[in-house]
């Protein structure tokens, strides 16, 4: 039914045009007027005969134009969410595949009994602190003190620091000797109650008689027992209670608190 309103509207246009365009050629003030108005009628012909498909095409092509140029934005965007994804999962297999190198190596270089699984140890196996104030052997001022250790063991000796885990050499020494304390040089800890506890510190199930002491230790919003030689009030690491037997504890020393001597 369009397509006849549209043929009949286009007749009609055309019939008018000629009628135009006769007086257009008669002689009289207005030919050039009529021949004016001829040209404009045959422009608004022009408009008025296209096909009506030919409009209703381009009006889909420019939507589906538009609809893909949506999906494909849409598409980039998700391929970038997914490449980010990719990425920060691949950075976490990284850090945990080198975390895991780190203790596989430390734990395949060290030949010490690991820790079996046993009962826990009641509380009243672990250290007691000396009750009273304690005096010390080896006194030093805090510029003595500065000027015999080196800055690294200063950190750990003086101002109760830890050191990195999986960085001390003593962690694959297995030698028979004593380990003494580096600050004055007292045994602290024997070879063999040294053990891999796969913490990265040097690790102990025993220390040698009346060689440490210990406190409470509340930095680090924890609850720690601190370990302190008795000689020179150093500070050395920290006891656990998750040891192997017969002790059940596990002394956990920072290597730069210590200096190895062979037997």
């Amino acid at each position: 039914m369009e397509t006849f309103a549209y043929w009949l509207t286009g007749l009609l246009s055309r019939q008018r045009t000629a009628g135009l365009a006769q007086r257009a050629f008669q002689p009289g003030p207005g030919g050039a007027r009529e021949q004016d108005l001829s040209t404009a009628s045959g422009t608004n012909r022009a408009a008025s005969t296209a096909p009506p498909s030919q409009a209703l095409r381009s009006g889909r092509i420019k939507r589906r134009r538009r609809c893909y140029h949506i999906l494909q934005r849409r598409g980039m965007m998700k391929r970038r969410v997914l490449l980010q994804r990719a990425a920060r999962f691949a950075g976490i297999a990284c850090f945990a595949g080198t975390w895991l190198a780190r203790a596989g190596s430390a734990s395949a270089a060290g030949q010490d009994a690991a820790a079996p699984n046993g009962p826990q140890p009641p509380p009243s196996m672990l250290p007691k602190p000396p009750p009273g104030p304690v005096s010390y052997p080896v006194q030093h001022t805090e510029e003595e003190w500065w000027a015999k250790l080196e800055p690294a063991r200063y950190y750990v000796l003086r101002e109760r620091g830890t050191e990195p885990p999986y960085t001390s050499r003593l962690l694959t020494e297995h030698r028979n000797g004593v380990f003494t304390c580096a600050g004055c040089g007292q045994h602290a800890f024997s070879s063999a109650t040294k053990y891999d506890s796969h913490t990265g510190w040097p690790s102990f199930w025993q220390p040698i008689d009346g060689a440490i002491a210990t406190k409470e230790d509340r930095s680090q919003s924890m609850i720690r027992t601190e370990v302190h030689c008795t000689r020179c009030d150093s500070h050395l690491g920290h006891v656990f209670e998750d040891g192997p037997p017969p002790t059940y504890l596990r002394y956990c020393i920072n290597g730069l608190a210590l200096v190895f001597v062979t037997a």
